[in-house]
């Protein structure tokens, strides 16, 4: 017996003859992939056979079975396939005493051991969580070239599982299917490729639920007082750290790959959603800062009236010389402006005693009160212009708001509507709706001079109703003014409230399109490159 000629060659007498066929079954035990090294760790009971007739032996009719077990000194001492695992990336250990050869009586030889190694496994993770990965068992003979040695093609891969009725699985993966092919031209190879699904239970409860939440928590400050900056800045900054915290955990699970994947492609799109909510509140900042100038233009505008504040008593003795000062404007040079003259002797001296003051300058130092004239502001201005020592801060206030009065008076009719009124509050912040506004200008109207309840507002009465707004503002009194559509509503508020509002609104749905598109994308970019 040579142990160096394999069976058909020495039966045959040729070398070039019959090849050898041999059967290769692998029983797999358990397993482990690693992510990070593209590679995977295996367990399992190997089956080789081949039929060597030189080892044939007939047995009496006594012997029960028809088998010779060889002791593993023998294990070397007849023909061997050296068949070895190609992709191997640690040599796989065979223990001797968990191996043993069996010859039987028509020449058959099985040969089992106990294997366990490490193996190369290419790894795709654009699918994660949801992928499929395909580790391979390459086998070949480098003693043998194809016309020497053949494998079987009915050999497989069985998956012992002690629970017949689920498929061997891990904490990670489960054996999803498992196929046997024969390639190669030279030298043939056998390859045992299982197929791994991952079970993604663990992303779902640790991963998408948490990104999903904490970005629920980041829409949620969309609902939080737009003024309260530390809330909305801590609410909006910390869901984009924790979005960052998530992805590192899921590349540091993973070897570093150039791409991005399912999992990745969706906590990447949170982390930009979470960025665009810090951005937004950014934007909200620089509209509640333009908002307060323009609010703040109408405190300073609240000092002058001042120059107009008075009892009820001096108001009603003054509504006749309001109607006299006004002719006057009218009719410069007129009969009007000399009556003109001594009412407004008059009112100016009624100031005077009213509040104990030696000078008109002084006017401009007293305390705020609460009641103001339709005409006194533009009155007292010409009065103090008349004789050369004018305010210039009273001057500069009423171009001002002569200013607001043309920009709102788009039609130029020198009259202004409620809805051109709730644009010329605005430039001073004050939102109001049309509706609003005119319940307002009705309520000042009411106060000042009943029975007056026109829809248009000049510039005379512009004035003083403005910088006492907030004395005749009847807005929230009942739930019925609010009773509009979603757009008018929203029209009228504040850009820093309308910005909120918007991402209210649209955030969520924004985010879910954005964050299909970004998967879709990431498919269609991997398909492309398939």
């Amino acid at each position: 017996y040579d142990r160096g000629t394999r069976p058909e060659v020495s039966l045959d007498g040729d070398l070039t003859g019959t090849a050898t066929t041999v059967s290769h079954v692998f029983e797999l035990l358990d397993f482990s992939l690693n992510e990070r090294t593209n590679s995977w760790d295996f367990k399992g009971e190997a089956r080789m056979s081949w039929v060597d007739q030189r080892l044939a032996f007939n047995t009496s009719a006594g012997c029960p079975r028809a088998i010779w077990h060889l002791s593993n000194s023998h294990m070397y001492k007849i023909w061997h396939p050296y068949i070895h695992l190609r992709n191997q990336i640690k040599t796989s250990k065979v223990d001797p005493f968990t191996s043993a050869i069996e010859v039987s009586g028509d020449g058959t030889v099985v040969f089992r051991y106990h294997s366990y190694g490490t193996a190369h496994c290419k790894m795709s993770f654009r699918d994660m969580p949801f992928d499929k990965q395909t580790c391979d068992f390459v086998y070949q003979s480098l003693t043998y070239d194809s016309h020497e040695l053949n494998f079987d093609r009915d050999a497989s891969v069985v998956l012992y599982n002690t629970n017949t009725d689920k498929n061997l699985r891990t904490i990670t993966w489960v054996v999803e299917d498992a196929k046997t092919s024969v390639v190669g031209s030279e030298y043939e190879q056998l390859v045992q490729r299982v197929t791994f699904k991952r079970r993604h239970n663990y992303y779902h409860h640790e991963i998408f639920l948490p990104a999903s939440m904490f970005l629920l928590i980041a829409y949620s400050g969309f609902f939080i007082d737009r003024k309260v900056a530390s809330a909305r800045v801590s609410i909006s900054v910390l869901p984009v750290l924790i979005m960052r915290t998530l992805l590192n955990q899921v590349y540091a699970s993973i070897q570093s790959v150039p791409y991005y994947n399912m999992l990745t492609a969706y906590l990447t799109m949170l982390q930009f959603c979470g960025v665009f909510c810090v951005f937004e509140y950014a934007a909200v900042q620089y509209f509640l800062a333009n908002e307060a100038a323009a609010h703040g233009r109408l405190r300073e505008l609240r000092k002058f009236k001042d120059l107009l504040a008075d009892d009820g008593d001096a108001e009603r003795g003054a509504a006749r010389d309001d109607v006299a000062l006004v002719e006057a404007a009218a009719d410069p040079g007129g009969a009007a402006e000399e009556r003109a003259g001594a009412a407004t002797r008059t009112l100016f001296k009624r100031k005077l005693e009213k509040h104990g003051v030696a000078s008109k300058r002084a006017l401009f130092a007293r305390k705020p009160s609460s009641t103001s004239s339709l005409t006194e502001l533009d009155s007292y201005h010409r009065l103090l212009r008349s004789d050369g020592r004018g305010n210039p801060a009273a001057k500069h206030a009423l171009e001002a708001l002569h200013d607001a009065f043309l920009v709102a008076d788009a039609d130029h009719s020198g009259a202004i509507a409620p809805d051109e009124l709730s644009r010329a509050l605005r430039e001073f912040g004050v939102f109001e709706t049309p509706k609003a506004a005119r319940l307002a200008l009705s309520n000042y109207r009411f106060h000042r001079s009943r029975g007056d309840d026109r829809d248009t507002l000049t510039f005379p009465e512009f004035a003083p109703f403005l910088v006492s707004y907030e004395d005749y503002r009847l807005a929230n009194i009942s739930a019925a003014t609010k009773r509009c559509t979603p757009l008018t509503w929203v029209r009228y508020h504040p850009r820093s409230l309308q910005l909120d509002i918007f991402c209210r609104a649209f955030f969520i749905p924004i985010t879910a399109v954005l964050v299909y598109v970004a998967i879709v994308m990431t498919d269609a970019g991997w398909r492309a490159l398939d």
